[in-house]
């Protein structure tokens, strides 16, 4: 400190043309050190001084393209051209991919809808109604006898007197079965020609007294002439116009009833969806015969 002391005093000395006597010498020491602790402090800035500076810092801070006169607009007016072109394409492309796979889909949703039977022209229309004439043949075996076209609620009802509920109840009922074969075999019979010896009979079909009758006495005989049909029975038919075996063989419900029962033994009933299943089911199971 003393020797930055000296030096600053020298300076003092040699600008003010001042000698450094008893008198101020110390006064002089004294100034000479605050000037030395006040200049480790930031020295205080003019106002000319400071434009000075804010000028150097300006041009210290430019770029080299403050003079620079780039018009991005017209680039950029470009780039959104070509961009909405893109989009656009990807817009119609996206819309051409999607119309395909819906059409696809649509092909795909509409054989998947397809059963197999689309083209078939067969239909018993004239003796059902109308809700169930699409109807397996399977499913109208099971279903009950009032969706035949005719069948009122008297017939209804004498029919469940019968016991019978279903079209399959009707078609396999036993007394209508008998009367349908004996008037069938009547048709086949000849007058007087029974051969001698012969054994054939229907014994446990009639009663005892039509036991020895021909086949055409014996269908044109009452409903009562079957063997165990009930009395009550015989007369609930006569209310549905049956009176006679014949008669009974030829009814016309019992006769659709037997029809429909028949036939359903050879509908199928798989769409072809499930035709397809089977098919490869089966050939699954032939890889694995031994």
């Amino acid at each position: 400190m003393s020797e930055k002391v000296n030096e600053y005093c020298s300076i003092f000395v040699e600008q003010t043309n001042t000698e450094i006597n008893d008198d101020n010498g110390t006064y002089i020491n004294e100034r000479v050190e605050k000037i030395i602790m006040l200049s480790d402090e930031p020295t205080p800035v003019t106002k000319k001084q400071k434009i000075e500076n804010d000028k150097e810092t300006k041009d210290d801070t430019k770029t080299t393209w403050e003079n620079f006169t780039v018009n991005l607009e017209t680039p950029m007016m470009e780039y959104d051209k070509e961009l909405k072109e893109d989009t656009r394409t990807e817009l119609e492309n996206a819309t051409i991919n999607t119309e395909t796979q819906t059409t696809e889909d649509d092909k795909e949703t509409k054989e998947d809808l397809k059963i197999g039977w689309e083209n078939h022209t067969m239909n018993i229309s004239g003796c059902l109604e109308d809700e169930d004439a699409g109807d397996f043949l399977s499913t109208v075996s099971t279903s009950d006898v009032s969706i035949f076209h005719g069948i009122g609620p008297l017939s209804s009802r004498v029919l469940d007197e019968l016991h019978v509920k279903t079209i399959e109840d009707l078609a396999n009922w036993k007394y209508f079965l008998i009367a349908r074969a004996l008037t069938t075999l009547a048709e086949l019979e000849i007058k007087s020609i029974r051969p001698t010896g012969s054994t054939m009979n229907v014994d446990n079909a009639v009663t005892v007294p039509w036991r020895t009758r021909s086949l055409k006495e014996i269908v044109q005989s009452p409903t009562s002439a079957l063997k165990g049909i009930s009395k009550e029975a015989c007369e609930l038919l006569e209310i549905l116009g049956v009176t006679t075996i014949q008669d009974l063989a030829t009814f016309k419900y019992c006769c659709w009833a037997e029809a429909i029962v028949e036939a359903s033994k050879y509908e199928c009933t798989l769409t072809i969806k499930e035709r397809k299943v089977e098919g490869q089911l089966k050939k699954l199971d032939g890889m694995f015969d031994l």
